[in-house]
């Protein structure tokens, strides 16, 4: 027998993958499944963030129909304006260690509101632990409502002003790079 004739041979009996094909085929299925989860949680990250700032807009339009109505709304116990807050737009309130009332964000944090004596405005603050929400909540245009524009900060420090959305994310970079996994805030500060 010939050395052509027996490779033919040998190649016909050959049935499936070799263990380089084999291997080809699961890592572009691997490649395929990172991809898929990859945008999966992003979906899910954007889908939490729409519907945090649905959120933020909700309180903020309760709470300027509650002053519309009554100029002295938020005169006396701000935890039971936000009680109020929470009734008219249905979304639960948490009783923080110190006494104080918030409301609750998508992820269970807290929303504080209040207000600043003898201003004509209040505050509305939310906190994030990443860059890009933190981005997205503090380059949110508010339009004529703004006292000022949202400022950043870490704990009690002021990290920086969102005047655009470069000054938004280099605050909350920089914020980031000082967290020690605490919460950044976003503090609005809107006319009433």
């Amino acid at each position: 027998m010939s050395k052509k004739t027996s490779t033919q041979k040998h190649k016909s009996r050959e049935k499936g993958l070799s263990l380089i094909e084999s291997a080809m085929v699961l890592a572009l299925s691997a490649v395929v499944i990172a991809a898929v989860l990859y945008f999966y949680n992003n979906s899910i990250e954007n889908k939490k963030v729409n519907d945090g700032i649905s959120r933020l807009q909700t309180i903020i339009a309760a709470t300027n129909g509650f002053i519309a109505s009554n100029a002295s709304a938020f005169d006396g116990n701000i935890g039971n304006f936000i009680k109020a807050v929470s009734l008219k737009t249905g979304i639960p309130t948490i009783n923080q260690g110190d006494g104080t009332t918030q409301l609750v964000d998508e992820n269970g944090r807290g929303i504080q509101i209040w207000a600043v004596s003898s201003s004509r405005y209040y505050v509305i603050e939310v906190q994030t632990s990443n860059i890009p929400t933190c981005v997205k909540y503090a380059s949110m245009n508010m339009g004529t409502m703004y006292y000022q524009k949202p400022d950043i900060y870490l704990g009690s420090n002021k990290i920086g002003t969102a005047n655009d959305v470069s000054s938004a994310n280099t605050a909350c970079q920089k914020a980031d790079q000082q967290r020690n996994d605490a919460n950044i805030k976003i503090r609005y500060s809107l006319k009433y």
